[in-house]
């Protein structure tokens, strides 16, 4: 399991208390059961969760292949391995918060006032426990609204978790592409990029740095040195307890 995360701050106003939204893009794994987006949450937190995508669902060795997108497949199969739930049919998005907390459909769309505390797992609503099967991806875009304890004074100059990564440009790029990140202390890091199926492309940086600001540049090639094909990527930056995501496009 991997996964890819931006973070987005948006201070309401210039005092203490303001709501603070954090948005995150998670790839959900479809060949994987429940899957930690690292995402803590907070009983009565307001989440809304968005799902994007589509992917092959092979189910049992002599069913058809078919395309599911994150709303699923009403009674497809019947559901052995306990995920499916209510509002949430086969081949669904489903989430939960904390590892053994209820399970509920997220689809398309959902928005919710969080009952419990815990990390956001999500999953896929695989129905028989093939998930060997499963081929593609789906995507989950989720917004958190926090309040903040400090003022824009205090806060625009130290970002969650210790990092803020940068929106790479041009984009689209075509051969390559620039990027900048943020670090507020000394932290181990690495950047890598992704092709949309979830694969490693290559590893930009891998080390130790100190707080400051950086600049990493993509010749659009993979760590084997090859030139990569048009389309979507995701360059991810990592540091000690922390990750963040960033979509960018490479057109020839």
């Amino acid at each position: 399991m991997f996964k890819l995360t931006f973070l987005l701050l948006a201070l309401m106003s210039t005092f203490a208390c303001n709501p603070i939204f954090a948005q995150t893009v998670f790839v959900v794994q479809t060949n994987q059961q429940w899957q930690d987006t690292g995402i803590p949450v907070v009983s009565g937190d307001k989440i809304t969760i968005v799902g994007e995508g589509i992917y092959r669902f092979g189910g049992l060795a002599n069913d058809p292949l078919v395309w599911a997108k994150p709303d699923g497949l009403p009674n497809l199969h019947p559901n052995p391995n306990g995920l499916l739930v209510p509002n949430a049919s086969i081949c669904a998005l489903v989430a939960k918060i904390g590892s053994s907390n209820t399970a509920f459909g997220v689809g398309s769309f959902n928005k919710f006032s969080a009952g419990a505390s815990g990390n956001l797992f999500l999953a896929i609503n695989d129905g028989v426990s093939a998930y060997s099967d499963n081929i593609g991806y789906l995507i989950a875009i989720i917004t958190k609204n926090v309040l903040a304890t400090t003022s824009v004074s205090q806060t625009t100059s130290a970002f969650p978790d210790g990092m803020d990564l940068g929106q790479n440009y041009p984009n689209p790029f075509n051969p390559s592409t620039t990027f900048a990140y943020t670090l507020n202390q000394r932290s181990k890091v690495k950047v890598e990029v992704f092709n949309e199926l979830g694969q490693l492309v290559t590893t930009l940086v891998d080390g130790i740095a100190e707080a400051g600001n950086y600049q990493v540049s993509w010749n659009g090639k993979s760590s084997s040195g090859t030139i990569v094909s048009n389309g979507t990527y995701f360059y991810r930056l990592s540091t000690d307890g922390a990750v963040q995501m960033k979509k960018m496009i490479m057109v020839k």
